[in-house]
């Protein structure tokens, strides 16, 4: 260190401009003198780390731009910690800044006329007069090199996809930058435009899946790539285009995401399993690249680190459900799914001992009399939170619904019901003994005011039994969340009781209280007159946070 500090300043300040941004701190914290030495490489590094940390493409030049500068400055792909996609551009004349639409929430989807277009804030980006020669030869050689030896592509591959480059296409650039931006930590796949199921456009997994498969045999600390990405969202939503105009990519495609070496979380939206996804390179290139129907795990099982599993209206077969369960070793959180027999039965299997937070919201008809009754969840080791629907605790071995007849009155339709039965499953049988939290939520319409008093006896003997001396299970219970739950009314007259929960809630808040559990309630005039009964947010309960996406 005398040596160094024997230079010139001036050529300290030089030197400080090449130290790595992972070390640059430690250099400036060495002495008051390379303290000095490095405040234009320090300015530098918080300029870098503000402007880079998030990468989006919609400006097209962003990602091509990046590569360039990374020519002669590898590390500036170290600032990238998370990348946005939300276009996909198949040759030059698409490379402009996306247009959005903004999503009204108060108008049903049949009558998804009223938006508004509006663009980005920020300067709208027109380099579509662009053609092949924006590249130069040493970038194209470059990446060539990259997708054969980084990706670890078959020539026929690497051909296709150079030549798709030369085209426009802005895939390969996009994926490239994933594998060598060596702190990625977050993918969102959020691909505004919906043209592609048209036919017009192709998804933007082609050359992702491919490259993943490709590198599967490798193992994973051998991985030239990729090496930090934990969190990956497909098919995000957003508020600048409609929740369904996103494209749809098939589970096999999907599937490969589960082999990163890192990966931690996976939100999976608008999924498809039952059909041959024709578009697929992995179809049209790879020997075996035939779309399973369901999809079934193609590699070891237990192989994925995947940690939280999350689906959104997914048009999923249960067997590629279990599937993509037995792909991981240690899951902690699922939701998105419904508490079927042969998940449950894939989660006992994968993830007894593991799993701590799942969420059984999906949307879902009651099973008849005859199904298979669920089974029970009390053999996991840690699970502390659940949520699941109405319909999702009725015993449907004894299950009667309720008849709804209609008459005229005064030129209005009239309900007269009929009540059923609706026995509901014994909860200290059917919840694991570690339960902390619980929520349950409304999935079906017509639950009368006399199935919720069946329902709430269950619950009032479950925070008993919390307090019952000679049974240490539930000890942990602290949180019952009821706010979704609504009671559909008797009078015909009325759609739902004006009171929502109340006359119901005395012997429950009565035992909660003494047994030092949360309860939560939503007020009856929260809710849109003819709801559906989907869940909605609870601000005091937590175990909303598992459905997030």
């Amino acid at each position: 260190m005398p040596d160094l500090l024997t230079l010139p300043e001036e050529l300290l300040c030089k030197i400080s401009g090449f130290v790595h941004p992972q070390t640059v701190i430690e250099w400036a914290c060495t002495c008051k003198v390379l303290s000095r030495c490095s405040l234009q490489a320090l300015k530098t590094h918080k300029q870098r780390r503000s402007e880079l940390r998030v990468v989006h493409d919609r400006n097209p030049i962003t990602v091509p731009s990046l590569l360039r500068d990374s020519l002669s400055e590898p590390e500036i792909l170290w600032y990238v910690r998370s990348l946005d996609i939300w276009d996909l551009r198949e040759n030059f004349e698409e490379w402009m800044s996306p247009d959005f639409v903004e999503e009204n929430p108060h108008v049903e989807l049949d009558d998804w006329n009223a938006k508004e277009s509006l663009t980005w804030p920020g300067e709208y980006h027109d380099p579509s007069h662009l053609d092949t020669t924006f590249y130069t030869d040493e970038e194209l050689e470059r990446y060539r090199t990259m997708l054969s030896k980084m990706l670890h592509l078959r020539e026929p591959l690497v051909d296709k996809w150079m030549e798709r480059l030369r085209s426009g296409s802005d895939e390969p650039q996009k994926v490239l930058l994933m594998a060598m931006s060596p702190r990625l930590s977050q993918a969102t796949f959020v691909n505004e435009d919906d043209s592609w199921q048209a036919g017009e456009k192709s998804h933007p997994f082609r050359l992702l899946a491919s490259s993943l498969r490709a590198l599967a045999p490798l193992p994973c600390p051998e991985w030239p790539c990729f090496q930090n990405l934990k969190i990956v969202f497909v098919g995000q939503y957003t508020t600048l285009r409609h929740s369904f105009d996103a494209y749809h990519p098939h589970s096999r495609v999907i599937a490969p995401l589960f082999l990163l070496p890192a990966i931690e979380e996976l939100h999976l939206n608008l999924l498809l399993g039952e059909e041959n996804d024709a578009e697929s390179d992995l179809e049209n290139d790879e020997e075996d690249g035939k779309d399973s129907v369901p999809y079934v795990w193609e590699w070891e099982i237990g192989r994925s680190s995947c940690q939280k599993l999350a689906f959104d209206c997914c048009e999923l077969a249960t067997e590629t459900i279990a599937s993509f369960i037995g792909a991981t070793h240690s899951l902690r959180s699922l939701n998105g799914v419904i508490s079927d027999d042969e998940i449950i039965s894939a989660l006992l299997e994968h993830s007894k001992h593991s799993l701590e937070t799942v969420n059984f919201d999906q949307q879902n008809l009651l099973p008849t009399p005859d199904a298979v009754p669920q089974q029970s969840l009390q053999t996991f080791q840690k699970l502390a939170s659940i949520a699941l629907s109405t319909t999702q605790l009725v015993d449907i071995s004894t299950y009667k619904p309720s008849q709804i007849e209609y008459t005229v009155d005064h030129g209005i339709d009239m309900e007269k019901s009929a009540f059923g039965t609706t026995d509901w499953v014994d909860l200290l049988t059917f919840l694991p003994p570690t339960l902390q939290t619980l929520k349950i939520y409304q999935k079906r319409t017509r639950l009368f005011g006399h199935e919720i008093e069946s329902l709430m006896d269950h619950l009032v003997a479950l925070v008993k039994a919390k307090r019952s001396p000679s049974n240490g299970a539930f000890g942990a219970l602290t949180e019952i969340c009821l706010a979704n739950l609504l009671v559909k009314s008797a009078n015909p007259r009325r759609v739902y009781e004006p009171n929502g929960l109340d006359p119901w809630l005395g012997a429950l808040k009565r035992v909660c209280e003494e047994a030092e559990v949360k309860i939560h309630t939503k007020a009856r005039t929260t809710w849109i007159e003819g709801s559906s009964g989907d869940s909605y947010p609870c601000s005091s309960c937590r175990l909303d946070e598992m459905g997030q996406s």
